[in-house]
């Protein structure tokens, strides 16, 4: 499906891989889903890992594993995949549409200035650079150590409701 700008991101590692090499040498790419990025080859650009089409828990679990999740889309970014990461602790790096705008802080990913991709290089270029902040650093090891409790829906509203209830006592 074109909207979900997958040739975008499959031409950003073509750019990536050209500028970046060291770079693209530290990333891997967990893809979900159709088999899109496989049949591409950029495998032989960089480290792919498909899983093709995934149920939530695994689902969840590969959020949470990943130092990032990239949204491409050229029409809607998430909302629930957006809000999943975010509440993992995942940094999320979208392009400007949907609710992305709405959700992503400074803090917790980057919202691309355009739809391109040079927009994701420059994204991804960026990441690595947080990978250089403490506080990143925790987010990331303490969404890691919650992953269990987030792997059912019933889990992620009994959090939910945990700490609700903590704020209003």
């Amino acid at each position: 499906d074109s909207r979900k700008g997958c040739s975008l991101f499959i031409s950003s590692i073509k750019i990536l891989h050209r500028s970046y090499p060291d770079l693209c040498q530290r990333i891997k790419v967990i893809s979900i889903g159709d088999s899109t990025l496989s049949r591409s080859e950029i495998n032989n650009l960089i480290d792919l890992e498909d899983h093709g089409y995934v149920e939530r828990e695994s689902l969840l679990y590969l959020y949470s594993i990943a130092d990032a999740l990239i949204v491409t889309s050229l029409e809607d970014s998430g909302p629930l995949m957006v809000n999943e990461c975010i509440a993992l602790g995942t940094f999320v790096i979208s392009t400007p549409v949907g609710i992305s705008n709405d959700l992503i802080t400074e803090s917790n990913g980057i919202v691309m200035k355009g739809i391109s991709d040079l927009d994701i290089v420059k994204s991804i270029v960026m990441l690595f650079g947080y990978h250089e902040n403490k506080d990143f650093l925790d987010l990331r090891k303490n969404s890691k150590n919650a992953i269990s409790e987030f792997l059912t829906f019933e889990g992620y509203i009994n959090k939910l409701l945990d700490s609700l209830e903590l704020k209003f006592k």
